[in-house]
């Protein structure tokens, strides 16, 4: 098992890292889901560092990763 420290130092490359392993869709995906109409509830699977969450138009949302 990965040792939560080894997340801890990743965190400031994770959504670096992320935009570039998508090769060019993050924009896209991530304005997609930030402009959906406005939801009661919403589940984040795989939210990563939380940033596409906190954009999320919804009353609640529930966000969960490893």
């Amino acid at each position: 098992m990965v040792k939560t420290s080894h997340f801890e130092r990743m965190a400031k490359y994770y959504d670096r890292a992320t935009k570039i392993l998508m090769l060019g869709t993050y924009g896209k995906v991530r304005s997609r889901i930030v402009s959906e109409p406005p939801v009661e509830r919403a589940l984040d699977l795989c939210c990563g560092t939380g940033y596409v969450t906190g954009h999320i138009n919804a009353k609640t949302v529930v966000a969960l990763d490893m």
